[in-house]
């Protein structure tokens, strides 16, 4: 028996994307990298987590950096960038 895929992974197509992607989980407003510090529950899992699919410590809901789907959002993402290439200006 496999591990079990949640069904927002399925509905928004959750899958592995090459690296050089823009839609990688990893550069998402939706991405949480670490469970622990966002909920502040040291019993919450050390694992990344998407906003979007779901936060819960369950290992149906981890998400992988290397990862994108069809919700993804990176205009926080790429507004820093901006700001960082101004200041270097």
């Amino acid at each position: 028996m496999g591990s079990v895929t949640l069904k927002a992974k399925q509905q928004h197509s959750y899958k592995k994307y090459p690296a050089s992607s823009e839609r990688l989980c990893v550069t998402c407003n939706f991405y949480v990298p670490d469970l622990r510090q966002f909920m502040r529950d040291e019993a919450s899992v050390s694992e990344p987590r998407c906003a979007m699919l779901g936060l819960k410590s369950a290992p149906a809901y981890r998400v992988l950096p290397d990862h994108g789907c069809d919700a993804h959002d990176n205009s926080e993402y790429m507004a820093r960038l901006e700001r960082r290439a101004k200041e270097k200006e």
